[in-house]
């Protein structure tokens, strides 16, 4: 049997751990929005909220909320399509995307 021993130097051994040492801080380099820096709210502390009803009170009342930096809608809910459409647009308009879900039934 035949024994194989490797010699690492310093300089080597050095080499090797910044490598693995700067791929394991990779996956940990996060947005500052998360942590709640240049004014956004973090995620922790965000209330998500949808609306269902959105009639003359309700449409008062998403207005309210729609201007609380942490509140954020993300769906709502209403039996006339006119109603539904009107609160999607000023919905997507607040949040700058187009990810507000339309639903007829509350079910």
């Amino acid at each position: 049997m035949s024994k194989h021993v490797t010699k690492v130097d310093r300089r080597g051994f050095l080499q090797t751990a910044a490598s693995a040492g700067a791929a394991a801080l990779a996956p940990m380099i996060i947005p500052g929005s998360v942590l709640g820096r240049n004014g956004s709210v973090p995620p922790s502390e965000r209330i998500v909220m949808a609306g269902i009803g959105i009639g003359n009170r309700g449409t008062y009342d998403l207005g309210c909320f729609l201007e609380q930096k942490d509140a954020q809608f993300v769906a709502i809910c209403d039996i006339k399509e006119v109603r539904r459409l009107a609160g999607k647009k000023r919905i997507d308009e607040a949040n700058g995307n187009q990810d507000c879900k339309m639903y007829r039934d509350f079910r």
